[in-house]
């Protein structure tokens, strides 16, 4: 059986969600042709489909891990530089679960500072809100801000 089927709704980190529209034959390889949300298309091969898409949690999953947004985090105070090379290793091999622990220090700091941070916590938001979002059949930007409210709200003090 293949990890995912046409008509499947997925997530491929750090591009968005999109729909398995069908599959086709390039060069002797099977793809996926991957309808992503934001209007474009991306071939993904289907023996690495499964390491390269997410599939979206169930609704009891993205349950859990939306209660997990809600917990208080202390401000990450490192230099950009170390959070950000932190950020990019997460981001090779991470899990939603992952990535959550990344996102509550870094909105627990209030707004971003930077271009470098703006565009981390996009990153984010793509690869954590909208999962779960999709998944509970909510608008991702409502529940990101309701995160990023929360963090701001409710920052432990800074270790």
């Amino acid at each position: 059986m293949k990890p995912f089927e046409i008509g499947d709704r997925a997530h491929f980190p750090g591009q968005g969600l999109g729909r398995i529209d069908r599959e086709f034959d390039r060069e002797g390889t099977r793809v996926f042709y991957l309808d992503m949300d934001s209007g474009r298309g991306i071939g993904v091969p289907v023996a690495e489909a499964s390491t390269i898409l997410w599939r979206l949690p169930s609704t009891e999953e993205a349950t859990r891990l939306r209660r997990s947004l809600f917990t208080s985090s202390a401000p990450d105070l490192r230099p950009f530089q170390e959070r950000y090379e932190h950020f990019v290793e997460t981001m090779k091999s991470g899990t939603v679960t992952d990535y959550i622990a990344l996102m509550g220090p870094l909105l627990a700091r209030g707004a971003p500072e930077s271009f470098g941070e703006r565009k981390l916590m996009i990153q984010l938001e793509d690869n954590v809100t909208a999962p779960i979002a999709e998944a509970l059949g909510e608008d991702p930007r409502g529940l990101y801000e309701e995160v990023a409210a929360f963090q701001r709200d409710n920052a432990l003090p800074s270790p």
